[in-house]
This record gives C-alpha cells, sequence and structure tokens, in this order.
C-alpha cells in the first residue's frame, strides 16, 4: 500500500476507531441514558421492601452520585457553654464572708440566750450559712416567731445591712414537728417559718424584701436520717444562707463593703 494512502486513513481512524466501526455522536449520549436509567430501576427494586438499613444505603449512593456532600460526623454545632466565674477568684467576696462569720460569732456571744443554737458553716468562698435551731425561733408546731428570737435577727441583719449580700431563708422540719401543729403537714410548717423570718425583717425594716427570698424544704433535706442521732434535732431548723454580690460597683467600693465592723 502506498503510503499517501496511510495518510487518508489515517483521518477515518480517528473518527471511527481503530477498527474502523463507525459511532455516531448520539449513541454516546444514548448509552449514558440507558445506563442511568437501568441503575436507577435497580434502585427501586432494592428499596421495595422499605428495609431501613438498605434504604438508607440506597440514599447515600444517590448523594453521592449526584454530588451532595454529606455532613461527616462529630461535626454538629455546638454552643460552649462558659461556666459562670468561680467565686475562689473574688477576693472581695471571700473577705467579706470571712470577716462576716467572725463578727456574727463574736455578737451571738454578747447576747443572752442559747448561743448553741446556732452554728455557722461557709460552703462556698461567697457563702455563710446560718443555721438557727427550731428552738430558739419558734414553740413547737407553730410559725409564729418568739420574741426571744427577735435580738438574733436584728444581729444578722445589721451585720449585712450595707453589704452587698443576698439573703435566702429555708426552712426545714421533720414528722414530729407537725404531730402537735395546726399544719397539716412538715412541707407546710417549715415554708411558714421561713416566711415568718422574712416578714419579720422586712417589717421591722432590716432589709430590703429585693434582697431576700424564703423556700420551705419540710423533711426533704434532714441533717440526719437517722431518729437516734444526736443531731436529728436540727431536722427541725431555719438555715439563713448570706451570699455576697459584688456584680457590681468598683474597686474601691468592694474593698470598703468587704470591711465589717465589729
Amino acid at each position: 500500500m502506498l503510503k499517501g494512502d496511510d495518510n487518508l486513513q489515517q483521518p477515518d481512524e480517528r473518527r471511527y476507531g481503530a477498527w474502523g466501526i463507525r459511532f455516531p455522536p448520539w449513541l454516546i449520549t444514548y448509552s449514558d441514558l440507558i445506563t442511568l436509567l437501568l441503575t436507577f430501576f435497580v434502585l427501586l427494586m432494592s428499596m421495595a421492601d422499605l428495609d431501613p438499613v438498605r434504604f438508607n444505603e440506597a440514599s447515600n449512593s444517590l448523594k453521592g452520585a449526584f454530588g451532595i456532600r454529606q455532613q461527616p460526623p462529630g461535626t454538629d454545632v455546638i454552643i460552649p457553654v462558659f461556666p459562670a466565674p468561680s467565686a475562689e477568684l473574688d477576693p472581695y467576696s471571700r473577705s467579706l464572708i470571712n470577716n462576716l462569720q467572725h463578727s456574727l460569732k463574736l455578737r451571738f456571744e454578747k447576747l443572752d440566750g442559747e448561743v448553741s443554737a446556732i452554728e455557722t458553716f461557709t460552703p462556698d468562698s461567697d457563702t455563710l450559712l446560718v443555721r438557727i435551731h427550731e428552738t430558739l425561733l419558734f414553740s413547737p408546731g407553730s410559725a409564729a416567731l418568739r420574741s426571744g428570737s427577735h435580738a438574733f435577727l436584728e444581729t444578722i441583719a445589721e451585720s449585712i445591712r450595707h453589704h452587698p449580700i443576698d439573703v435566702r431563708i429555708e426552712g426545714h422540719a421533720d414528722k414530729s414537728a407537725v404531730e402537735s401543729s395546726q399544719f397539716e403537714n412538715s412541707w407546710e410548717l417549715s415554708t411558714a417559718r421561713a416566711v415568718s423570718v422574712l416578714r419579720h425583717l422586712v417589717e421591722q425594716k432590716m432589709l430590703g424584701v429585693e434582697r431576700m427570698s424564703a423556700v420551705g424544704y419540710g423533711a426533704e433535706r434532714p441533717v440526719s436520717k437517722d431518729p437516734g442521732d444526736s443531731k436529728s434535732h436540727l431536722n427541725r431548723r431555719v438555715d439563713i444562707i448570706l451570699k455576697a454580690d459584688f456584680a457590681s460597683g468598683t474597686t474601691s467600693a468592694k474593698e470598703q463593703k468587704s470591711t465589717i465592723p465589729l
């Protein structure tokens, strides 16, 4: 064969292929369409039984075929929760609570009455808990304050009157406290006692009501669950929780308010 004839056949080979078979241009598109239809019907057949596992697999396969990106696991949007600033970082709150505890102990010792019926704790560096046994405040089964309790409540109010301290009054009782009481249960008695303390402090203009709250827990938070325990009598009590609040104010004001005269 002449060399010139080879050159004449080269365009046909590029057009029809190495075997000389001619493919119309539309056949490529048609073959792609048939392949996609076949894939589609196969997927329909696989989903005909509504098997959840196979349905999810087919759904993921379709998403991948059409270029839909799947969100990788572990990329959910999480809003971080930042804890409140620790009271341990506030030296003014710590100083105020320490001074307040020391001051109250000295003032209680100067009063006539059962000083042993009062205990003070510092569960947190910005919190002081004053625990008062029921015998110092109330008669058995009663929510009316005894006259001898006024001096103790006034001492507490006077110590915190000019300081940024929030007051929470918690009443506690047990089943034995309502046996000779007009109240139906310990929950009502403990709530009434907490409100009586709050009302006395407000009515005597010792503290502003905006700084105070009262709640009754009944017998739900006993000091001791054993009736024969030496501390079981503390189940009938009033807890006055004093919490320092230096959320506002300048540094100089904090330093001044953290000092309590004895």
